[in-house]
């Protein structure tokens, strides 16, 4: 799964940045395998950890050797390889005492495929299993790639997310398991880690909810969903934000609280609804529980950026946020000089992602980058954010208002109240005739007004 699909078209910064930071860049590093031959990193870090003494990558889609990697702040020119052999080994987050997650195998030979379990691994280069369902799909765990594995770590690693397939039947007309990729929260005991949660009911009646007008409503229906996909979690294991697929196919930024399903935007739950392709993603959570993302319509024209605040606030703004530190500074393209950003320490002093390498016949892949040092450029902070009321109108489409208010009204240019919605409500001014019409936005501090041509 290529998490910098989206982000690596996106970004290109362009900024000036002081010599306060310092940018390790690996494209030209190379590593040797058991034969003496030379391969050079290809995949972004992924994650760093909360204190940034580690972070780690992995070339999840083996475009070459399908190597993991580990950094550690105390050799900063140097990475460690993580599997020297020809097992399938993948690296997505890390704790603050370097405990790796994602997913291993162990191959008998390395011609024939093992199956793939989700797992850790300590500072000391051993790969331990996660403990996995009875249902436990082995066939997709063979023969797929990194689809088997955790994703995210808790920095005190009390805490792993990620995702398995759960078989859930079976086709006798084809002969195959029929399996959906389910999430599972793992929890560090004194015999290990176990299973805390399988979320095997994501969706069902009554157990989940979505964000509508201001608040959030419980859904007195079932939803179709179909998968859940781990990005991130929250730093107490209590949350954990990612994208569920309903059976429309609809990609929907989400998280997962409480056993339920909380869905921040409708994507379509109608299996009927064989178009709808429109979502996004929740990339990333503070320190404080914030949870930042984008969401995109169906055709991928229009994007809109994201928090969902601790208080429960669905806010919108201008600019990508990646992640951000405790302190709430939003690192965003113009922070560092990276070709894609994926993840922050919490003091913000280790930003990490990706650069970009020629492939030498007219390609390109991601290669692992970072940079160490204070954020020295202006960056906006959550109050910034709050306060910074504006709209965003999508010329014939949608209507966004920035910030955090209590509510807007859209009147046409007569005085008649055509649309009405709170914090978080998205207008679709397809409907609308054509012609001039105002918004008035109602805020703590009073009220704000914007015009807008059809």
């Amino acid at each position: 799964m290529k998490r910098t699909t989206f982000l690596s078209a996106l970004l290109l910064c362009s900024a000036s940045f002081a010599m306060a930071q310092t940018k390790y860049n690996f494209s030209n590093y190379s590593f040797t395998d058991s034969y003496g031959e030379t391969f050079s990193p290809v995949g972004p870090f992924y994650h760093v950890s909360a204190n940034g003494q580690y972070a780690v990558g992995c070339d999840d889609i083996e475009m070459s050797y399908g190597e993991s990697f580990l950094w550690d702040k105390s050799n900063p020119n140097e990475l460690t390889l993580i599997n020297a052999s020809s097992n399938r080994i993948s690296a997505q987050d890390v704790s603050n005492d370097g405990i790796v997650v994602g997913s291993f195998e162990n191959r008998e030979d390395e011609d024939t495929k093992a199956i793939c379990y989700p797992g850790f691994r300590t500072l000391d280069g051993t790969w331990t299993a996660l403990p996995v369902p009875d249902e436990y799909d082995l066939s997709q765990a063979k023969s797929y790639n990194y689809m088997e594995e955790a994703r995210a770590i808790t920095p005190d690693a009390k805490y792993i997310a990620g995702n398995v397939h759960y078989v859930v039947g079976y086709n006798s007309t084809w002969g195959w398991s029929i399996s959906y990729l389910t999430p599972i929260l793992w929890e560090k005991t004194d015999d290990g880690y176990v299973m805390k949660n399988v979320y095997l009911n994501l969706g069902d009646e009554g157990k989940s909810k979505v964000y509508d007008n201001g608040e959030l409503k419980t859904v007195d229906h079932a939803v179709n969903y179909k998968t859940f996909v781990v990005y991130d979690i929250s730093d107490d294991g209590s949350v954990i934000v990612g994208v569920n697929t309903a059976g429309s196919g609809g990609q929907n930024p989400a998280i997962i609280k409480n056993g339920e399903l909380i869905q921040l935007f409708d994507c379509g739950g109608d299996v009927d609804d064989a178009n709808n392709f429109n979502g996004g993603v929740c990339n990333s959570i503070d320190a404080n529980g914030n949870v930042y993302g984008y969401y995109q319509n169906d055709d991928a024209t229009e994007i809109k950026y994201f928090v969902y605040t601790t208080e429960g606030n669905l806010e919108y703004f201008d600019k990508q946020v990646f992640c951000a530190t405790k302190d709430g500074q939003q690192v965003t393209s113009e922070t560092v000089d990276l070709y894609s950003i994926l993840d922050c320490s919490d003091d913000g002093s280790v930003i990490v992602g990706g650069g970009i390498a020629s492939t030498g016949w007219g390609g390109s892949y991601n290669t692992p980058a970072l940079v160490v040092g204070a954020i020295t450029t202006a960056v906006d902070r959550l109050d910034a954010i709050k306060n910074n009321i504006g709209i965003d109108y999508r010329r014939g489409g949608m209507l966004y208002i920035n910030g955090e208010y209590l509510n807007a009204d859209v009147y046409s240019a007569s005085g008649a109240l055509v649309a009405s919605g709170k914090q978080g409500k998205a207008f679709n001014t397809a409907g609308l005739a054509g012609g001039t019409y105002v918004v008035k936005v109602t805020t703590a501090n009073g009220v704000k007004t914007f015009k807008f041509a059809k």
